[in-house]
Order: C-alpha cells, then structure tokens, then sequence
C-alpha cells in the first residue's frame, strides 16, 4: 500500500505543472473588451512561460519574449498569478488543464484562455 501511495504521489509531482519549474501556457481563445463596443474575437498569437523557480513570467510572440516578475499564490487546486505594476493577472489550475488570464491595455482589457503544460 505504501509503494502504491509513493507511486501516485511521483506521478503526481511529474505531471502536475503547479509542482514543475516551468511551464508553457498557451492561448486557445482570446478576446479584446472595449468599453465603448464590448468584448469581440481578438486571435491568439501568444503564449506564456511561468518559471516557478525564479517568479518569473514571460509573454511571448513571434518576436520573442518579454519576461517580468510574478508574486504567484497556491489556494486549493488554482495557483493565483499577479504581475505587478503591469496590468495582469492570471490564473490556472494546479493540473494546467485551465489557464485564464485578463491583462489590461489603457482602459481595455484583453481575456484569455488556454491550458498550461
């Protein structure tokens, strides 16, 4: 019985992206929210990497990566993500299967949301 907790437990801590170094989040759907016409379609052409290790947190393009400081929070099975001074916040789920970000432009505000692996 021992063994077999042990093993799940291994399991867990491999596959659970809360528990990796880092992980890569990519954007399945993402809209742009203005307030004068509402929220539409904006395409997705981003993803991020979360670095644990050092609280870091890239934004990248096919340009490259801009990479800030994150203060991320553990409660319960999502893991809260606020980058500082920089209009955005996200969240994600401790498994990486949901990932949801808002990141505010001016008084717009673009939403996201992905998986992370």
């Amino acid at each position: 019985m021992r063994l077999q907790l042990l093993i799940l437990i291994t399991i867990w801590t491999i596959s659970n992206p809360a528990n990796a170094q880092t992980v890569r989040c990519d954007i399945g759907t993402k809209f742009a929210c203005i307030a004068a016409s509402g929220c539409n379609d904006n395409p997705p052409g981003v993803w991020n990497v979360i670095d644990f290790t050092t609280n870091s947190f890239s934004r990248c393009d096919k340009n490259g990566c801009d990479t800030y400081e994150m203060s991320p929070t553990r409660s319960g099975l999502y893991i809260s993500i606020d980058v500082p001074g920089h209009g955005m916040f996200a969240k994600m789920s401790a498994d990486g299967s949901q990932y949801t970000e808002a990141v505010s432009l001016g008084t717009d505000v673009l939403v996201s949301f992905g998986s992370c692996r």
